[in-house]
């Protein structure tokens, strides 16, 4: 869908391995921002693995993803991810 018109305009995945409390943390934190912003926005904390979040997430139509891990943290980044084009970006 169309971001305009998407329920969900963004989703947020945390990709955990082992400690995971400063990962999800800042999910919530990008995922609170980008409300204040008026994006509407789902974080996914279930426990599935990162790729069947993924098609979850891909089925419903959701425009762009934007995934979080360990290593992004450490550089200060995020990965989005579009939907249409399947185009990956890292961003400060």
């Amino acid at each position: 869908m169309p971001p305009e018109v998407a329920p969900t305009q963004v989703v947020i995945i945390p990709i955990i391995f082992g400690e995971s409390e400063d990962v999800i943390k800042t999910c919530r934190d990008v995922a609170r921002r980008l409300k204040e912003n008026g994006i509407r926005v789902a974080l996914d904390e279930s426990d599935e693995r990162p790729g069947a979040k993924y098609y979850k997430w891909e089925m419903k139509g959701v425009p762009i993803r934007v995934e979080i891990g360990p290593r992004d943290l450490k550089n200060n980044v995020a990965t989005i991810v579009r939907r249409d084009t399947r185009n990956k970006e890292t961003a400060r």
